[in-house]
């Protein structure tokens, strides 16, 4: 339970500094989706390490009519065709990485 708690909090503290480094001077809505945002402890632990921010709102993408386990599903999707493909799916430009890397092999277990 207390490895559990700790990652998770880990988890939303790191989540928080990605959105305040986001948002840096500007007023944003973020919209959670994904598993993710249906864990009240998790989503609570990022908000409660945003409470300082008056320019950052976290809100669940439910509320605006859309699924947020579709979404989720279709971004792995679009980075899974990207790795099938053997395309980037980061690049240096957005993450500071030394050039863009792929998502893997695929490997043939048959």
């Amino acid at each position: 339970e207390d490895g559990c708690a700790t990652i998770t909090d880990f988890t939303a503290y790191l989540i928080a500094e990605g959105l305040k480094h986001l948002s840096q001077k500007n007023s944003i809505i973020f919209l959670v989706c994904g598993g993710g945002r249906k864990n009240n402890s998790l989503i609570n632990s990022i908000k409660n390490y945003l409470s300082t921010e008056n320019n950052i709102d976290l809100e669940i993408i439910d509320k605006y009519s859309f699924n947020g386990d579709y979404i989720e599903s279709q971004a792995f999707a679009f980075l899974a065709i990207r790795s099938f493909l053997n395309l980037p799916i980061s690049f240096s430009s957005t993450t500071g990485c030394n050039g863009y890397t792929v998502g893997g092999k695929l490997i043939e277990n048959f």
